[in-house]
This record gives C-alpha cells, structure tokens and sequence, in this order.
C-alpha cells in the first residue's frame, strides 16, 4: 500500500533505512568534500534510494561525482528558468 508523502531527513538519521525516490540536495565539495568523511557520507545518501536517486543543486558537483558523470552513469539536466513561486495571504495561514 502506497502513502503520498515525505519524509526531510538529515544523513544522521537515514543509516540503514531505504526510501523508494532519494532527493539529495547540493551534492557540492562543501557538503561532500573528495576525503573520507566525504566519501562515507555519500556512499551513505546513495544507497538509501531502492528506485530513483535525484541530485538537485545550485553549484558544481563534488569530485566524488564527476567520474560518475563522465562515465554516463550520471545524467546532468540543467534546469535555468524556474519560476519563482509567489505565495499569497492566504498561503501564510493555510491552516
């Protein structure tokens, strides 16, 4: 039985749990630096989506995914006019 919804997560709390679409955001040097710590962390977000894995960000990604870009394992989608969403009254206390 499939449930709309989703969980915001930190890379603490998601060790050994499976999601079926993982959005990693900004998967840059500064979150995932080319050092070990880096490379744990990343093999950590990685391997929690059993379906679909998307990266969103806003700057380059870290060293540790340009050999998986370059070798077709990555595809890169550059998305450059998004929309910016205006929120009305109303959105401010939906509830």
């Amino acid at each position: 039985m499939w449930e709309a919804g989703g969980t915001v997560t930190n890379l603490r709390q998601v060790k050994g749990l499976e999601f079926d679409l993982v959005l990693l955001l900004e998967p840059n040097e500064d979150n995932y630096p080319a050092r070990i710590e880096g490379r744990r962390n990343l093999y950590t977000a990685l391997t929690r989506a059993k379906d679909e894995l998307v990266f969103v960000s806003s700057t380059a990604p870290c060293a540790l995914l340009i050999g998986a870009i370059d070798a077709g394992l990555i595809e890169p989608m550059e998305v450059n006019a998004i929309e910016p969403v205006q929120f009305t009254e109303e959105d401010d206390d939906p509830f």
